[in-house]
């Protein structure tokens, strides 16, 4: 199965954007080539935010915090973090060897 349904709506509002940026180039510019492989960019942007993960890596902060976490997850709670203007802590288990 190619489409989940949460894919499935972001490609969806992918193309309706591209749409609308189509019929701009096609009434403006009379390009209306270049608003369709705008239009294709843009629903494969919507299905690629709703599919791929973060990858797990070491080597950058937002991926050691995120790592394996979907990027319409990360997306999501970085816009409810700026909405609520709060801090986050993060806490880790010290063990203590004796």
């Amino acid at each position: 199965m190619i489409f989940s349904t949460k894919s499935l709506i972001a490609s969806c509002i992918g193309t309706l954007v591209g749409f609308i940026i189509y019929y701009l180039f096609n009434i403006i510019f009379g390009l209306g080539k270049i608003g369709l492989i705008i239009t294709l960019i843009f629903a494969a942007i919507g299905f690629g935010i709703t599919t791929l993960k973060v990858p797990e890596t070491n080597n950058f902060e937002i991926t050691r915090k995120t790592g394996g976490d979907r990027i319409d997850d990360v997306i999501m709670r970085a816009i409810r973090f700026k909405q609520k203007g709060r801090k986050i802590y993060v806490y880790t288990k010290e063990e203590n060897e004796k």
